[in-house]
């Protein structure tokens, strides 16, 4: 449905796929306009992209040769397994609870927030 009619579908995958029950009509709206309005080609590319990275999520998480900082939505919970089994010089999970996929969009002032909170002790660990 994507790749036929990316104009049309993608609000539709966003209804179902990126929004916290809790998210307001005025975010779903500018997400879903903002998905219908972009370059239908590039769209689909960049999600059929996204969806086959994580195929190799294990393997890139393996190479990381620092500690992964994750600012998560509670949306859909972290699973945390291939964390703990991959990322070998550690990670941390902060949540942003009752968001979807875009924290920064339906909870700004708190997810920058807890941002400039990881940046910071990202800093002071880099030192």
């Amino acid at each position: 449905m994507l790749k036929k009619d990316f104009k049309n579908s993608a609000p539709a995958y966003a209804d179902m796929m990126l929004f916290h029950p809790t998210t307001s009509n005025k975010v779903k709206d500018r997400v879903k306009n903002d998905f219908a309005n972009s370059d239908s080609h590039i769209g689909y590319e960049t999600c059929m992209k996204q969806m086959q990275y994580a195929y190799n999520d294990a393997q890139r998480l393996e190479q990381l040769s620092y500690k992964l900082y994750l600012l998560n939505s509670d949306a859909t919970p972290t699973n945390e397994t291939g964390l703990k089994k991959h990322c070998k010089n550690s990670f941390q999970v902060k949540t942003i609870s009752a968001t979807g996929h875009y924290p920064m969009i339906e909870k700004p002032t708190e997810f920058n927030s807890i941002l400039e909170k990881l940046l910071t002790e990202m800093n002071q660990t880099a030192l």
